[in-house]
């Protein structure tokens, strides 16, 4: 392997006296049988200064697949070594095999930024592809998935993307990849099913993640020592199943408990004798994993509201139902009850109230319910399924009824007043905070012969069409709130919405059926403009964004920029198919 890489330029020898850091390097077998060699940078890393950086996560595949969609899947060979090396950090990756000493000139695996540098390197390339391209691109490191609706169109141009990524001189794992394409395909080891929109382990990775948490049950029963690194590694690895076991965190309690206590006393090159009481919750990862039932990942549409409210002696709830019915339900506490902490309390009350209103939700079964609190800390351990270890045992028997009901659930922090706080989604209202310039949307209306009758993402303050929604709670100017909640169709809308959120803006137009004027910053290769320009069916260039924006105040006020670049209006009509649209 030394040889080769020797052969390639990826490793060059190197005069002792040149070397300013030593490196461990070792092999570690790959899953087709394989040997990839690794360069232990975890000291020289500990050196390097932070640097934050956003990988793509697997969920973002249904913001960008619809259903009856085709995917294929690229997969870059020894994708790192086609990155070279700055000349001065040579001698900060040197490494000595048979008393010969040799460093990286190409990028290697171990350094901290590797990842990073390859990541901003293939999406330059990506960038340029989408531009010239229609198919809706997810790249997760070296793996690259591609989706489409049109089968013989994602099958041409995948072959040639794949001869644009071979001009750039990136080689292809031809192996791995699933060049014909398909709705029912294997990505990162799980299994997308673009039929039904939804995800699960391949058979592989299953029995593969069963005998290894079946060896470490082992481990632990026998009190072996294990490398602190070695845990933290499965803690990632269960981690990743997050986008099928929503739940993940619930069930990685003790795991994070034995890591973080191991590290008090030793660094992470040090080992470890794990406590015996991990051996419960790995036996709980074996039942799931083995169960392995596929996971929606359709964002349901929300047709009901509950609202939680707790004081010392009892609870209270509220449901509104189809935004029209309104019902209540309230207890005391038991004794027992009464002596629970605050945060205990409001988690408790939400099981309540999902509890007592069961009736309601077994008629709309597979939707999504909106549960309000003005408890942070119930918001985030509901909304993230995760919670300190005094709430662990609340959180899952709230999460253990939702799956009974066969609802998907959706948290916001309100205030106490509803009037003195913003939730988290106000946040993304913040960055939209600008409007088209007077008589803008008027030309537009009459250049199209289509005049929008509701405004969404609008403020009281920087609203054109006076009936509009929001996404804010404190924005009493508004007719009405949170705008996702609502449905969108049988109404002509206009839409500005932040940047930030026009993904799953075109999947809540997509899933209504609804039709509308976007105004959205004209960026291609942008994965949201690619999708946005195929499902519009007119255009109109605007022109220069600080011409045709306004700066709502709160921009003034935190000295905030517009969008650079040119702005459009993109009109769709997703009431009707495609076919009907094209007759």
């Amino acid at each position: 392997m030394l040889k080769e890489e020797l052969e390639e330029g990826i490793v060059i020898p190197i005069q002792q006296d040149q070397v300013k850091w030593w490196n461990h390097t070792f092999l570690i077998k790959k899953p087709n049988g394989t040997w990839r060699k690794i360069l232990d940078a975890s000291k020289l890393n500990k050196e390097i200064e932070k640097l934050h950086f956003k990988i793509h996560e697997l969920v973002e595949v249904q913001y960008l697949a619809n259903e009856m969609d085709y995917a294929t899947s690229l997969d870059l060979k020894s994708a790192f070594h086609y990155i070279t090396v700055s000349p001065n950090s040579i001698p900060y990756v040197a490494f000595n095999f048979n008393n010969n000493n040799y460093a990286y000139k190409a990028t290697s695996f171990g350094t901290k930024y590797s990842p990073i540098f390859f990541a901003e390197a293939i999406k330059l390339i990506l960038r340029q592809i989408r531009i010239h391209s229609e198919i809706k691109i997810l790249d997760y490191c070296d793996d690259i998935l591609l989706i489409h609706q049109d089968k013989q169109t994602l099958k041409t141009q995948t072959m040639e993307i794949i001869r644009t990524l071979e001009q750039f001189r990136w080689t292809i794992s031809t192996e791995k990849c699933e060049t014909v394409p398909k709705q029912i395909i294997t990505f990162l080891g799980q299994i997308w099913n673009l039929k039904e929109i939804n995800i699960r382990m391949s058979e592989e990775r299953r029995l593969k993640m069963i005998q290894t948490l079946k060896d470490w049950c082992n481990v632990i029963y026998k009190n072996k020592s294990v490398k602190i690194r070695q845990l933290a590694a499965l803690i990632v690895k269960l981690n990743f199943l997050r986008p099928q076991i929503k739940e993940a965190s619930l069930y990685l309690m003790e795991l994070d408990k034995a890591k973080s206590l191991a590290l008090k006393t030793e660094s992470w090159d040090g080992i470890t004798i794990v406590n015996r009481t991990v051996i419960r919750e790995l036996k709980q990862w074996i039942r799931r994993i083995g169960d392995n039932q596929p996971e929606s990942l359709i964002n349901k549409t929300i047709t009901c509201m509950l609202t939680t409210d707790t004081s010392p002696q009892g609870w209270g709830a509220t449901l509104i139902y189809e935004n029209q019915i309104e019902l209540i339900q309230h207890d005391c506490w038991s004794e027992k009850e009464a002596e629970m902490t605050s945060n205990a309390k409001e988690i408790k009350a939400i099981y309540y109230g999902l509890l007592r209103f069961e009736q309601v939700f077994e008629k709309m079964q597979d939707q999504a319910i909106l549960v309000r609190s003005d408890n942070t800390t119930a918001v985030y351990d509901i909304g993230k399924w995760k919670a300190k270890e005094s709430l662990i045992e609340r959180i899952k028997q709230v999460f253990y009824l939702m799956k009974r009901l066969q609802l998907q659930i959706i948290t916001i922090h309100i205030p106490g007043k509803l009037n003195t706080t913003i939730d988290s989604l106000s946040r993304l209202c913040r960055s939209g905070d600008y409007t088209l310039k007077d008589g803008m949307i008027q030309m537009i209306g009459k250049t199209w012969n289509y005049m929008p009758q509701i405004e969404i993402f609008a403020t009281q303050f920087n609203k054109i069409i006076s009936n509009n929604v929001t996404v804010v709670f404190n924005d009493l100017g508004t007719h009405f709130h949170n705008a996702f909640t609502y449905k969108w169709s049988n109404v002509k809308l206009y839409l500005r919405p932040p940047i930030i959120v026009l993904n799953r803006v075109l999947q809540k137009m997509k899933y209504d059926k609804a039709k509308g004027i976007i105004i959205a910053p004209i960026w291609p290769g942008q994965s949201w403009y690619t999708r946005l320009k195929n499902l519009s069916i007119k255009f109109l260039f605007l022109g220069q964004s600080d011409r045709i924006l306004e700066m709502g105040q709160k921009m003034k006020d935190k000295d905030q920029k517009l969008p650079p670049s040119n702005v459009g209006a993109f009109l769709l009509d997703l009431s009707q198919s495609q076919e009907e649209i094209c007759q």
